[in-house]
């Protein structure tokens, strides 16, 4: 009886001491990602200035004379100084999403008009990039979400899915709504995603082929963005992709409680399709 009593005293010893090193442990990680954070969000708000400096007075050279010898130089410094602001930003952006403080202004908006005016958009994207561009909007309810980020969510996809459609081949944005959510696919007939890259195509500085983002310009946080934004909605994106046939990105939101869809349904009598 005395043994298993001290038997029991010495486990629950070190039960106690496993718990107490696994909570200090747990401490030491926590500070460890909000030092990063601070360090990610502190290091990008000190690049802005500077980089809003050289960027402007590229632009004011090109605006003096654009026939200089150096205006090369200048447009040169221009699109780097944009690029690495661009990069500044999505730092930021994480840092902040990382910190559980990603700024969202939530509004309640109609699903499918949403997403036709940034098909709009998008059509000039494609068109730049020499991309046939189809859609397909369909579906019903309202949405409650950050207009703006969901956008640029969507934006993201969408360019993602042009830097790898190959010539005469087509993008192609759709919607739908499948009980209680509205549900955006962005489709490409590129090479497709390898099937072990696949889990991992949502992490930070991910790239499947290197060498083809290299040439096609990105910084390798456009998906993890994208997947942060609709993760604080509550939302979901999957991807299906076969090597050769293409890759289908879909986006799921949560529709809105379904009397406050009724009130702000929107009044449109015939399929919301824009023209190829």
């Amino acid at each position: 009886g005395v043994a298993l009593v001290w038997v029991t005293i010495r486990v629950i010893g070190q039960f106690r001491t496993l718990y107490n090193s696994q909570q200090a442990a747990s401490v030491r990680l926590e500070q460890a990602l909000q030092a990063k954070a601070d360090f990610i969000a502190d290091a990008s708000h000190e690049l802005r200035t500077p980089l809003t400096v050289l960027r402007g007075n590229a632009e004011a050279g090109l605006a003096i004379d654009r026939n200089s010898v150096h205006r090369e130089i200048f447009e040169e410094i221009v699109s780097e100084a944009s690029r690495m602001t661009k990069l500044v930003e999505d730092l930021l952006f994480l840092a902040r999403s990382d910190a559980d403080t990603v700024p969202l202004d939530i509004e309640s908006v109609a699903a499918v008009p949403l997403l036709l005016d940034l098909a709009e958009r998008a059509r000039v994207l494609m068109r730049r990039e020499g991309i046939s561009f189809a859609t397909r909007l369909d579906g019903y309810g309202t949405l409650d979400v950050d207009a703006v980020r969901i956008e640029q969510a969507v934006m993201i996809l969408l360019d993602n899915a042009a830097k790898y459609s190959p010539e005469g081949k087509a993008v192609r944005l759709a919607s739908s709504s499948w009980r209680n959510e509205f549900i955006i696919e962005v489709a490409d007939q590129g090479p497709g995603i390898q099937g072990e890259d696949i889990p991992y195509v949502f992490e930070r500085f991910r790239r499947a082929d290197k060498k083809r983002n290299r040439t096609r310009g990105g910084t390798g946080l456009g998906l993890a963005i994208a997947k942060t934004i609709i993760d604080a909605h509550h939302g979901r994106i999957e991807v299906h992709s076969r090597v050769d046939e293409g890759t289908q990105m879909r986006i799921y939101l949560p529709l809105a409680a379904p009397e406050r869809t009724r009130v702000l349904q929107s009044s449109v009598e015939k399929p919301l399709e824009l023209a190829p």
